[in-house]
């Protein structure tokens, strides 16, 4: 079942949308890209890096308070180094 159900998603992603359902271009873009290290707690494995990142267009932020935004697809809580 696993296999059958990889192939349809496989395939799906492979399809072209119709222009109609595309959205229009961007002029600004941003990405914000997050690393941390993580460690493990057993002897003579190895740690390693996370990574995240997320591309969205500006003009879809709403701000929310002062370290706070809400996007279409993400929330994010921004709060400067002291």
């Amino acid at each position: 079942m696993t296999d059958k159900v990889g192939t349809m998603l496989s395939e799906y992603n492979r399809l072209s949308p119709a222009p109609e359902e595309c959205a229009a271009p961007a002029q600004d873009l941003v990405i914000q890209v997050d690393g941390e290290h993580i460690s493990i707690q057993e002897k003579d494995k190895r740690s390693f890096e996370a990574l995240a990142a997320i591309v969205y267009r500006p003009e879809n932020l709403q701000a929310v308070d002062r370290h706070h935004a809400l996007g279409e697809a993400f929330a994010a809580s921004l709060e400067s180094a002291k």
